[in-house]
């Protein structure tokens, strides 16, 4: 269960992010399981350019790799709903 202070605390780290790192954590929310090959087309950019902030929001606890459903070599990723610190 999550609760209000959960969701706050949540909402505050999201709050935090710069422009480009807020676009990518949106497309992971949004998309299943995306690779960063998926999030750079997304975005409409090069896949270099994602993977450094892929890592920064694994790093922060926001994101986690997953098991691709694609069946492709690509790793994915998915949001890591967020647990009180």
């Amino acid at each position: 269960m999550v609760t209000d202070t959960s969701k706050m605390a949540y909402n505050a780290d999201i709050a935090r992010l710069d422009s480009q790192k807020e676009k990518v954590f949106e497309i992971v929310c949004q998309a299943r399981h995306p690779s960063s090959r998926d999030v750079a087309r997304l975005m409409g950019v090069e896949r270099t350019s994602i993977t450094g902030r892929l890592k920064e929001l694994e790093d922060e606890g926001l994101i986690e790799k997953a098991p691709n459903k694609k069946k492709d070599p690509w790793t994915g990723h998915e949001v890591y709903w967020y647990r009180p610190r």
